[in-house]
C-alpha cells in the first residue's frame, strides 16, 4: 500500500548498494537521508517503497505545514489509509504541538497491527517553525516500534539523534553515499541513451559533476557540443551548474514542449485539468505525459505532479527573463482560479508573485483573524513579510501579527506593528480596529508590569464601547487583572465579575478559564473561599473540554491546592493523583513537577515524611535546572 508516490518517472537505474541499506530501515525507528537538492533522495526512497512489502505512508511536507493545525490534519489524513478511524482523534484546537504528536503516536501504538513505513519528505521545510520542530521531535521520539520513519531533508533535523544513536535506533545516508559511482553513471547512460558511454567519458563526467545525480541526468540529455566548454569550463557551484545544464537541455527540446514546461512551472502542483483550466494551456495531458517520458524531473505526489525544486526554480527564472509580462499573467490567472475555489494560501502567493499586491493584501485582511483563531500563525507572519515592502495597507494583518509577536514576548516588534496597524485603522476610521490596538497595547503593558498604563489603555476602550461586546469584555478583564496586581482587590473583583458574563457569552473557553483563574486569586485575597473553589472547579471543567493534558493537569494542581489548604486532605490527594494520571498519558515535565511538589507538601502535612521526600526528589529530578524559582521553592519545602 502506497499513500503518496515520490518517484520520478522512467529513465532511472536501481542502486543496489543503497536499496540494501534501506531494507534495514525496518530494523530502525529512524532512517535519516540528508543531502542538498538534486541528490536523488526522493527518487531512491520512491524506488525502495515500491519494492517493500510493508504499507507505506508518504508525507511530502509543504511550507504551510509550519502551522501546526495544518501539519496535524495532514498527518491524520495520510495515516487514514492504514488507520481508517484515526480521524476520530481530537481536533487540534487547544493542544500544544507536543501533545498533538503524542496523540497520534499513541493511537498508532494501539491501532497498528503490523509494521509500516512513514516517509517524511522535505522535512527541512519545518525548520522555520519552532512549533513544527517541537511536533517533529516529539512525534519521532514517541513513534511505536511498528512505525519506521524514513526522513528526507536538505539539512540535519533538530532531533535527539545522540540518544537515538546510542540506542541503535537510527541509520543515516548522506551525500557521499548518494553520489553516483562511475558504474552507476555507465548504467544510467545505457538506460537513457540506449548505448554505453566510453569509460573515459564516464570518468570525465564523474569528475566534473562529482557524482551529483541531478546534474548527471541533465548532462546525459543531448545538447549542442558548443555548450560543453561554456557549461563545464567555469567553477560555479552545483545549483549554477544545474541551471547551465538545464538551459542547454531546454534549447534542445521541441518548442511546444519547451513553452509548456515554462508556463506550467507557474503551478507548484499540476494536473492536466489544472493546467488547462487555471492556466488555459492547451493539450496539457499530452505535454505532461511527454515530459514524464523524457525524464524531465517530474514527481508524482498526492493530487498531481510536481517539478523538482531546482528545475521549477530554473523554469520560473527562464520564463521571467524571456517574457516577464506572460510570467505575471500566468500567475494572475492561477491566483484568480485558486481564490475562486477558496484556496486562499495559494491565491495569495500567486498574487504576490504576479505583482498584484492589493489583491494579496485583500485576502490577508479578510482572513487574518480567522487564520489566527485556526492557529495558522506562521502563514500570517509569512504574509506580513511578503507584503512588508510593498506599501500595501493591511491593518488587520498587522494587528494580528502584533498579537502573535506579543505572545512570543517580542515586544519591540509588537510595538512597531501596532503603531502601523493603528495608522491604517485611523485612515479607514475603523473603530473596532483602533480598540483592538489599544487592547493589545494594554496587554503589553500588563506583561511589562506597567499596570496603570494598562488601565489607561483599557479605559479608553471602555469609553468607546459602553455596551456589550468582545472589546468591552477584554478591557474589563485587563483592568481587573491590573487592579489585582496593584493591590486594589475589591476593584479587581468588580471589573472581573462584570467581564465574566461577557466572556461566557463569547464562548472562548480558553480566555474564560484565564479570567476565572484571576477571579479565583482575587476571591482568595478577599476570603471568599467558596467562590474561589467554584472558579477552580469551572476552570477544570473548561480545561477538560479544551483537551490539553498539560493545562488540565495544572488546573487540577490548583484545585488540589485549594482542597489541601482547607483541610480536605482526601479530596486534595484524589485531585493530585488525577492530575498525575492525566500527565502520564502526555508527558509534561513542568506540570508533573508542580503536582509532585504539591503532593509532597500534602504528604508532609499528613505526617508521611518519607513519602513527601520521595515526591520532592522526583520533582527536583524532573525540573533539573530549567526553572530556578521552582527549584528554590521545592528545596525550601523539602
Amino acid at each position: 500500500m502506497f499513500t503518496q508516490q515520490g518517484q520520478v518517472g522512467g529513465g532511472l537505474i536501481e542502486r543496489p548498494r543503497l536499496l540494501d541499506k534501506l531494507r534495514r530501515a525496518s530494523d530502525h525507528k529512524l532512517t535519516l537521508i540528508c543531502a542538498p537538492p538534486g541528490y536523488g533522495k526522493t527518487t531512491l526512497v520512491g524506488q525502495y517503497v515500491h519494492q517493500s512489502p510493508l504499507p507505506v505512508v508518504w508525507h511530502t511536507v509543504e511550507e504551510r505545514e509550519r502551522d501546526i493545525p495544518i501539519l496535524y490534519a495532514r498527518c491524520l489524513m495520510l495515516l487514514s489509509s492504514v488507520l481508517p478511524d484515526i480521524h476520530q482523534l481530537q481536533p487540534s484546537y487547544g493542544y500544544p504541538p507536543h501533545e498533538l504528536a503524542i496523540l497520534i503516536a499513541d493511537y498508532m501504538r494501539d491501532a497498528l497491527t503490523g509494521d509500516i513505513y512513514y516517509v517524511l519528505d522535505d522535512a527541512h521545510l519545518l525548520a522555520a517553525s519552532q512549533a513544527a520542530e517541537n511536533w517533529l521531535q516529539t512525534f519521532v521520539t514517541h513513534l511505536p516500534p511498528t512505525c519506521h520513519m524514513i526522513l528526507l531533508s536538505r539539512m540535519p533535523p533538530d532531533l535527539p539523534l545522540t540518544e537515538m544513536i546510542s540506542r541503535r535506533e537510527v541509520q543515516a545516508i548522506g551525500p557521499e553515499e548518494l553520489r553516483l559511482t562511475p558504474f552507476e553513471i555507465e548504467q544510467l547512460a545505457l538506460e537513457m541513451l540506449g548505448c554505453s558511454l566510453p569509460s573515459d567519458e564516464v570518468h570525465s563526467l564523474s569528475n566534473r559533476l562529482g557524482g551529483w545525480p541531478a546534474g548527471t541526468v541533465l548532462a546525459l540529455h543531448p545538447f549542442p557540443p558548443e555548450f560543453e566548454q561554456a557549461i563545464f569550463g567555469g567553477k560555479a557551484g552545483p545549483e549554477a551548474l544545474f541551471e547551465s545544464l538545464a538551459a542547454a537541455m531546454l534549447i534542445g527540446l521541441p518548442s511546444g514542449l519547451r513553452d509548456f514546461l515554462l508556463a506550467s512551472s507557474t503551478l507548484s502542483r499540476m494536473t492536466p485539468e489544472l493546467c488547462s483550466v487555471a492556466l488555459e494551456l492547451p493539450d496539457s495531458d499530452e505535454w505532461l505525459a511527454q515530459a514524464q517520458r523524457r525524464n524531465l524531473f517530474l514527481s508524482r505526489v498526492m493530487g498531481g505532479l510536481v517539478y523538482h525544486t531546482l528545475f521549477r526554480s530554473f523554469l520560473q527564472g527562464e520564463l521571467f527573463k524571456a517574457d516577464p509580462e506572460r510570467f505575471s499573467i500566468l500567475h494572475a490567472k492561477a491566483a484568480r482560479w485558486f481564490e475562486a475555489h477558496d484556496h486562499l494560501d495559494e491565491a495569495f502567493d500567486h498574487y504576490v508573485t504576479a505583482g498584484l499586491v492589493e489583491q494579496a493584501a485583500s485576502i490577508a485582511e479578510q482572513v487574518a483573524q480567522s487564520y489566527y483563531s485556526q492557529g495558522k500563525v506562521e502563514t500570517l507572519l509569512g504574509w506580513r513579510e511578503a507584503l512588508k515592502e510593498t506599501g500595501a495597507v493591511t491593518p488587520h494583518l498587522l494587528s494580528t501579527c502584533a498579537k502573535i509577536h506579543l505572545e512570543r514576548y517580542e515586544y519591540e516588534i509588537t510595538q512597531a506593528e501596532l503603531a502601523e496597524a493603528e495608522a491604517g485603522f485611523v485612515e479607514r476610521n475603523n473603530r473596532r480596529g483602533i480598540a483592538d490596538v489599544h487592547l493589545h497595547r494594554a496587554f503589553l503593558m500588563l506583561q511589562h508590569g506597567d499596570f496603570r498604563e494598562a488601565v489607561a489603555q483599557s479605559t479608553s476602550v471602555l469609553e468607546q464601547w459602553p455596551e456589550h461586546g468582545t472589546p468591552r469584555a477584554q478591557a474589563l478583564s485587563i483592568i481587573g487583572t491590573a487592579q489585582l496586581h496593584i493591590g486594589e482587590v475589591a476593584a479587581a473583583v468588580r471589573y472581573l465579575e462584570e467581564a465574566l458574563p461577557l466572556f461566557r457569552a463569547d464562548g472562548d473557553a480558553h480566555s474564560l478559564s484565564i479570567l476565572l483563574q484571576n477571579l479565583d486569586t482575587a476571591y482568595i485575597r478577599m476570603g471568599r473561599f467558596d467562590d474561589a473553589a467554584a472558579c477552580l472547579q469551572e476552570v477544570v471543567a473548561l480545561r477538560r473540554s479544551l483537551g490539553s493534558a498539560g493545562l488540565l493537569a495544572l488546573a487540577l494542581n490548583n484545585l488540589g491546592y485549594h482542597y489541601h489548604q482547607h483541610g480536605d486532605y482526601q479530596q486534595a490527594l484524589k485531585t493530585y493523583q488525577e492530575g498525575l494520571s492525566v500527565i502520564a498519558r502526555v508527558p509534561n515535565r513542568r506540570a508533573e513537577s508542580y503536582l509532585l511538589w504539591s503532593l509532597g507538601d500534602l504528604q508532609r502535612d499528613r505526617g508521611a515524611q518519607s513519602e513527601a521526600m520521595q515526591m520532592y526528589q522526583k520533582a527536583l529530578e524532573l525540573i533539573g535546572s530549567s526553572e530556578p524559582v521552582l527549584r528554590c521553592s521545592l528545596l525550601v519545602s523539602a
